[in-house]
C-alpha cells in the first residue's frame, strides 16, 4: 500500500479515474491528492485510536515544563511516576535523573510509513480523503453525502 493506492480508493469513491502520481503541478485530482494527504492523514489519525499509532513515552519537568515528543499530534493521557528516589532509563534510551517531576504521556503519533497503516485506517482515511476532494473534483452534494454516510457507517463499526 502507497500514498498513492490511498488516493486511488479515495478517487474511486468519487467515482475518478485512478492518477498516475501525487503532483503539485499535475491534473486537478493530482493536486487534490497532493494538497490534502497528509492534513487528512493527519486528521484521521486524530479522530481514531489505531494501534499502529499509540505511542507511550517518559517525560521530565527539570524546572522549564515538558518537551512533547516530535512525532505527537494528539496526547491521549498523561499521568504522575512514583520513583523512590532512584534513575530510570527512559523509552527514548535517554536518562531520566529524579531530580524533577516525571510524567508518562500517551499520545498519537504522525505516522507517515503507509506498511504501519491497519487496513481499518485505511478504510476510513481514503473515505476522509475522499470526502475532503469531493466538492472540487464532483461538485456533488449527494456524492459528498453518500461519501460522509459511508464514514459514518465505519465509526459506528469500530
Amino acid at each position: 500500500m502507497t500514498p498513492l493506492d490511498i488516493c486511488n480508493q479515495a478517487l474511486a469513491h468519487l467515482g475518478e479515474s485512478p492518477i498516475r502520481s501525487i503532483d503539485p503541478s499535475g491534473t486537478l485530482p493530482q493536486r487534490c491528492c497532493y494538497r490534502w494527504y497528509h492534513p487528512t492523514r493527519r486528521e484521521e489519525l486524530c479522530c481514531g485510536q489505531y494501534a499502529f499509532s499509540e505511542r507511550k513515552s517518559i517525560l521530565i519537568n527539570h524546572g522549564r515544563g515538558f518537551r512533547v515528543p516530535d512525532d505527537c499530534i494528539r496526547l491521549r493521557g498523561l499521568r504522575d511516576v512514583e520513583m523512590d528516589g532512584r534513575t530510570i532509563t527512559a523509552c527514548n534510551g535517554g536518562e531520566i535523573s529524579p531530580d524533577g517531576k516525571l510524567m508518562v504521556l500517551r499520545y498519537t503519533a504522525d505516522v507517515e510509513n503507509t506498511d504501519e497503516f491497519s487496513d481499518e485506517f485505511v478504510r476510513r482515511f481514503a473515505l476522509r480523503l475522499a470526502l475532503r476532494m469531493c466538492m472540487t473534483l464532483t461538485e456533488s452534494p449527494s456524492i459528498k453525502d453518500e461519501i460522509r454516510e459511508k464514514l459514518n457507517e465505519t465509526e459506528m463499526a469500530v
